[in-house]
């Protein structure tokens, strides 16, 4: 073994000596560049020269000049979006090369390099893949590129505000997604602290993504823990390739015709780049966005206690407990019932009766006969736009120095900072206010290897749990315990009067409360519940939003506990890849490693860490990789192992991948695909450490010295027999819950694809998968009983011993009608199994996915003079949401998607008008998540100016 990667280590060393050490006759080929039809030159045309990171592009006159060492003959490359790459022989030097390039769909033509690591025809990919092109982008009729990647088949969006969106793929989604890789560049995208991609808030520019390519399903062999079900690889502009500056201006107008208010409301986004090559050595890019708008809002004020009935609320059902309002959740639930004894005793004893006199037992018998049998209390909530900050915004700044060492090799140094006010769902939902996350990288990259360094450091900012938020107001104005004994003494009053129980409900709210239903205070003096807009109101809201979670303060005499996260946790990570396929003729070989360390510090507000000793977490991983083509070059065989290791788990995870490809015909226009994926991910942050009270649960991690802490062994936990111990018993009469081994994730994935151009003009893509998971991560919830007769409720992060499969399939064409209309569409089914698993009960498997979903398209990006549309229509069926903010059924939607665009080639300027949502049928994404309406905008580009 040891041979084996000596030998590799100088081949790599020589790879990147040999051409530093040449020294060759410099080679000069001047000419120009024209589109074919119009005969006009072309304006920033990439020149690169085949299998080297060298190249130029083309000035305002179509005119170029590249110089090179490279000895001839070698291939030139020209090419431009929506243009056909042609190829040009050079046997040495030219002065007046004279180039036509095609207008060209690139249906079935497309080069994909995330399914191998290496470029390959789309139609030879061994597994699934869907890419975006910028031609994709541009004509996209969603607001957004990122928020285009639901059409593409079998995609889910989850939609938690209007910039935090995280895309599924094949179920078990949630809003922590933590089985979708994205990289950004090769930077994970994914904040140290969350664990998980924050959408696109700390992603790339719209301006300056080349491509985006999503790896469909299993996939960490070759890109580390967390692929189970794909992984996005988004690729930005080279500053060579495409200089000048670039600049875009877009409004929008959304919340038409929402409940919740009464206006529409505005979306401004700007977005520029400028990008500029000194030589053909130096070059660098310079990229900035900044986008504002009044948010989507969550208001599903249903009542968590029976979801399917509409005219259950404050006023009908004491025991309220709204989905989007919260406070409600009492720290100690209150069953009134139970309490008519105590109650009807210290009643009798208040109006001077005497125990065991007839008067005494008339009257506990007539206030017992008072109360009903059972009936929760809540304590009176506040709905989400109270606590949330909607004035969404998101700032992106990149700065990227490029340096060409040789024509073969290119350093790269690049520093990102990101920052965004936004609303994300977990147990609770959390107001993410001016959270950020800076990116240091340094790469040294060649055709065939990259070594890689970066470093990612997240700050939560102003970010507070608004669920927690308001648990402490109501602390703080009056505690539990005193709100309780005053709505109990006025409910008994009231019932003594003969006032009915709903009249009775209601009077002893307003008394607890302090406020009548209008708002009025019944008392002044006494301590009132504050309402938004008042300066106590205000003063609460500071005082605790702006306090850590693990910190308790005074207010009134009333100890109450802030509701502020911290995290500033931070991410190291070493990679490097090498392509050996020069050293090996028998077959392509590449290899590469990695090297990370996550520095996890919330100063133990969110995270069982304390202030000044953050948890460090060391991960190692290494990758093989063998292609060889067979038969005549008619089969293609991948082999891929990986092998990673967390030092939090003991040993090390192997994910060996293997595919065949088959081409059917000898035109290389069909293929049948096979492949046996495994992936797996390591338990996350959150998963491991969480350590935070969201008021009637406490959710803790599934690290076994959480079991310590909370004293398992003497106190033993229970399964709940639901999720949200408000509802149903409480504690289940099972046995105690025994714990399997906290342990990662893998799934086994089988899939057979095919994917061909039927005719020139029709491609046609198609798989069947299936998926076995093992040791699933999913929350358990757990009831403590304690000495003192209460119950403690936990929630935490188990690995299942059951085992959990998952089916589906996906069918999508593309086709070139009457000339240049596009006409795609596509369909996706996926599904549990339900026959899985012998699980205890409150267990939540989390599909969290629709069983179909399809898209229709059609576009045209030049119908009549430059003007172009596209429209996309989008439907899918109900589901079952399952997550630790609550579980309920979420109703299928269809949307309509279009645009109309204008371009003025000469100035290189698009107009743009288009729609998200034309018809402004309100939907939502997932359990607790905002209502969605239309977004309506319109925008201008000027594209690579002062090129």
């Amino acid at each position: 073994m040891k041979h084996i990667l000596s030998k590799l280590l100088v081949c790599f060393l020589l790879s990147l000596l040999n051409p530093i050490l040449a020294d060759a006759q410099e080679i000069r080929i001047e000419g120009r560049v024209l589109e074919s039809k119009s005969k006009e030159p072309m304006i920033g045309v990439n020149i690169a020269i085949k299998g080297k990171v060298s190249g130029t592009v083309t000035n305002a006159e179509g005119r170029f000049t590249l110089i090179t060492k490279t000895p001839p003959p070698f291939t030139l490359m020209f090419s431009s979006v929506g243009y056909a790459i042609q190829e040009v022989e050079i046997t040495g030097s030219i002065s007046n090369l004279d180039i036509k390039l095609q207008e060209e769909s690139l249906l079935g033509r497309e080069i994909v390099i995330a399914a191998s690591r290496y470029e390959e025809n789309v139609l030879e990919s061994p597994v699934s893949i869907e890419k975006l092109d910028l031609l994709d982008i541009r004509s996209s009729p969603a607001a957004d590129f990122y928020s285009g990647l639901r059409n593409l088949k079998g995609v889910d969006m989850g939609v938690q505000s209007l910039i935090f969106v995280t895309p599924n793929v094949r179920g078990f989604s949630s809003n922590t997604n933590y089985r979708v890789n994205q990289l950004v560049d090769g930077i994970d995208n994914a904040p140290p602290g969350l664990n998980f991609p924050a959408g696109n808030i700390i992603g790339i520019s719209e301006l300056d993504i080349e491509s985006l390519e999503l790896l469909v399903g299993a996939s960490s062999a070759l890109y580390g823990p967390g692929g189970l079900n794909g992984t996005i690889l988004m690729t930005s502009k080279s500053p060579f390739d495409y200089q000048g500056l670039s600049a875009s201006v877009r409004y929008g107008l959304l919340h038409v015709g929402a409940d919740y208010q009464d206006n529409p409301s505005g979306m401004y986004d700007f977005t520029m780049r400028y990008a500029k090559a000194f030589n053909d050595r130096f070059a660098f890019k310079l990229n900035f966005s900044y986008l504002t708008a009044d948010d989507w809002q969550a208001s599903d004020f249903r009542d968590k206690n029976d979801l399917n009935n509409p005219d259950l609320n404050i006023l009908t059902n004491p025991g309220y407990d709204g989905v989007n309002m919260y406070g409600d959740e009492s720290f100690v639930p209150v069953d009134i019932g139970p309490l008519a004894p105590q109650v009807a005793a210290g009643f009798a004893l208040g109006q001077g009766l005497q125990p065991g006199t007839p008067q005494y037992d008339a009257t506990v018998a007539q206030i017992i006969g008072l109360f009903p049998e059972s009936q929760l209390i809540s304590r009176t909530g506040y709905p989400e736009r109270d606590l949330a900050d909607y004035n969404t915004s998101n700032l992106k700044t990149n700065l990227s120095l490029h340096y060409r060492l040789t024509e073969k090799v290119e350093a790269i140094v690049q520093g990102s900072y990101n920052v965004g006010t936004s609303v994300y769902t977990a147990s609770n939902r959390f107001s993410l206010k001016d959270f950020s996350l800076y990116s240091i990288k340094a790469e040294v990259r060649g055709p065939k290897f990259f070594l890689r360094a970066f470093t990612t450091g997240e700050n939560a900012g102003d970010t507070y749990d608004m669920g927690g938020l308001a648990l402490q107001m109501n602390e703080a104005w009056k505690p539990s315990e005193a709100w309780y004994n005053d709505y109990i003494g006025a409910f008994t009053t009231a019932r003594f009067i003969g006032q009915d129980l709903n009249s009775a409900y209601r009077f002893a709210r307003d008394v607890a409360d302090n406020r009548d239903q209008d708002g009025n205070i019944l008392i002044q003096g006494q301590p009132y519940r504050p309402l938004p807009g008042e300066e106590v109101f205000n003063d609460l809201f500071n005082q605790i939003s702006s306090r850590p979670i693990s910190e308790t303060f005074s207010y009134n005499g009333n100890t109450i506990r802030g509701a502020a996260v911290v995290d500033k946790s931070k991410l190291y990570h070493f990679e490097g890849m090498y392509n050996f396929s020069d050293f090996f003729k028998f077959a392509d070989i590449l290899g590469g490693m990695s090297y990370r360390v996550f520095n996890i510090n919330s100063e133990g507000t969110i995270f069982a860490d304390q202030p000044g000793d953050p948890h460090l977490i060391s991960e190692f991983g290494a990758y093989l990789q063998i292609t060889k083509q067979l038969l005549s070059k008619k089969l293609k065989f991948t082999g891929t192992v990986r092998y990673d290791k967390n030092e939090n788990f003991d040993g090390g995870r192997f994910t060996p991948r293997v595919s065949l490809v088959y081409s059917v015909d000898k035109d290389r226009k069909h293929h049948i695909r096979g492949s046996i994926q495994t992936a797996f991910r390591f338990p996350s942050v959150a998963d491991q450490y969480t350590n935070l009270n969201v008021g009637v649960f406490e959710v803790i991690g599934g690290l076994p010295q959480f079991r310590n802490r909370f004293n398992f062994e003497e106190n033993p936990v229970y399964p709940l027999d639901n999720p949200n111990p408000l509802v149903g018993k409480p504690v289940t009469t099972d046995g105690p819950y025994v714990f399997p081994e906290f342990k990662p994730e893998r799934v086994v994935s089988y899939e057979i694809g095919y994917k061909g151009l039927i005719t020139d003009q029709f491609l046609l893509d198609a798989y069947i998968y299936y998926n076995t998971f093992n040791g699933f991560l999913a929350n358990q919830a757990l009831g403590q009983p304690l000495p003192d007769g209460t119950t403690r409720f936990l929630l935490t992060a188990v690995s299942t011993e059951e085992p959990i499969s998952a089916y589906g399939w996906a069918v999508s064409f593309d086709y070139r009608i009457f000339g240049n209309y596009d006409l795609a569409a596509n369909v996706s089914y996926n599904t549990i199994n339900s026959s899985d698993g012998n699980f205890p009960l409150g267990f939540l498997t989390r599909f969290n996915s629709p069983d179909y979903r399809t898209n229709i398209s059609l576009s045209n990006r030049n119908v009549f003079k430059n003007i172009g549309f596209s429209v996309n229509w989008r439907w899918q069926n109900q589901f079952l949401w399952e997550s630790s903010f609550g579980v309920g059924e979420v109703p299928g939607n269809h949307t309509v998607d279009a645009q109309i665009s204008y371009k003025l080639p000469k100035i290189k300027t698009m107009f743009k008008i288009g729609g998200s949502n034309l018809f402004n049928q309100y939907y939502t994404t997932g359990f607790g998540n905002p209502q969605i309406g239309g977004l309506y905008y319109i925008g201008i580009t000027f594209d690579q100016f002062m090129n």
